[in-house]
């Protein structure tokens, strides 16, 4: 009988603002695992875990969830969205994120998780979600958000499944 041998790959949040370059829109705010949506990226390797940007012809994704553990790195992207004139609601992600970040931590009467994540991904939520109040108090986000523009979420596949 012959064994199968699985790989033992780490999961972790991934949240992603993404602007168009040709508007300087933000398009879409991505919310999911690394797995379900940049599965090439190796975690492993801390120069791919903790990316920032990524960017090609057409878009420039910034990967959130890299750019809230230190006021200096939301500065800097905050910094950067408002030079190139970039326009966001950062009053609306925040709120959303606040509430998408709650669903994974949620607990039934027994204690146990309503929706079963890995450890790594509950954690990622909970310090993600932590860190974007934390800035929020700290940056001007109303004085600086185009307050009626809207963009959608799209979750991944395990946040689908929990929000449908």
């Amino acid at each position: 009988m012959r064994e199968t041998s699985k790989i033992n790959r780490p999961d972790n949040l991934l949240i992603a603002l993404v602007f168009s370059k040709q508007t300087g829109l933000h398009v879409t705010t991505i919310v999911g695992h690394y797995s379900e949506i940049l599965p090439d990226v190796n975690l492993l390797d801390k120069q791919q875990k903790r990316q920032k940007y990524q960017e090609d012809n057409r878009f420039i994704n910034i990967l959130l969830h890299n750019c809230v553990s230190k006021k200096k790195n939301f500065n800097e992207v905050y910094e950067f969205i408002r030079r190139e004139r970039f326009e966001i609601n950062w009053v609306t992600i925040f709120d959303q994120l606040d509430e998408i970040l709650s669903l994974y931590t949620l607990i039934n009467e027994h204690g146990k998780p309503i929706y079963p994540i890995t450890a790594s991904i509950k954690q990622d939520a909970i310090r993600v979600r932590h860190l974007l109040r934390r800035r929020r108090k700290e940056f001007d986000l109303t004085g600086t958000s185009k307050l009626n523009h809207a963009a959608p979420i799209e979750f991944g596949a395990h946040l689908r499944r929990i929000v449908s």
